[in-house]
């Protein structure tokens, strides 16, 4: 049985990567000293009026706080809505985060702090969905870090739930689109249940 680190991953590889990046921020966290990060800027866009953050985990928790509640429709492939996908949508959001922040853009994304207690003390409960939400995350914001960026310099995404793009967005190409996934906790913008995708922008 593939267990690592006392948690069963379907795919030991990509377990590994997530065991490994999320002690990899922990030793950061340790290393580095403590700092509040600074938030500025109007809300905006996918969620609060908080900065790009310029951490590894302060990308991981941006990520977390924007796709947490999303799930695979897809639970045998590699395709559209399946876990590879939500972990690429993943990973092109973090090069999102950079992007924006390498270009001094305010505003526009959740917050690169995770401060409900009770979402705190799920994300330390190995085995529930949101340890498995905000591995996948520090995963995410590590390879950004460390890998090519898929998107071409993209600045913008959102969650398309049925609503249709925002102003901002329309007209435009997307430069990639994920999912669709579905929500059934109802966390973020997107309604209970319903059918989401991520639409990346340049």
């Amino acid at each position: 049985m593939p267990f690592i680190n006392g948690k069963y991953y379907i795919n030991p590889t990509f377990g590994r990567a997530i065991e490994l990046a999320r002690m990899s921020e922990e030793e950061q966290r340790a290393a580095e000293p403590q700092h509040e990060p600074a938030h500025k800027g109007r809300p905006g866009g996918s969620g609060d009026s908080y900065d790009p953050a310029t951490t590894p985990e302060g990308v991981a928790n941006q990520i977390y706080n924007e796709t947490a509640g999303l799930r695979a429709t897809d639970q045998r492939g590699n395709g559209p809505g399946s876990d590879w996908d939500l972990q690429q949508a993943r990973f092109a959001i973090a090069h999102v985060i950079e992007n924006r922040a390498a270009s001094g853009i305010a505003g526009g994304l959740a917050s690169d702090e995770i401060k409900n207690p009770g979402e705190v003390k799920a994300i330390k409960r190995m085995g529930s969905k949101a340890y498995d939400a905000h591995g996948e995350s520090v995963y995410a914001a590590h390879r950004a870090g460390k890998q090519p960026d898929p998107t071409n310099g993209a600045k913008h995404f959102y969650l398309e739930y049925g609503q249709g793009p925002p102003r901002w967005a329309r007209g435009q190409a997307p430069a990639e689109v994920f999912g669709p996934f579905s929500n059934p906790t109802g966390k973020g913008d997107a309604t209970k249940d319903s059918s989401v995708k991520i639409v990346v922008l340049p």
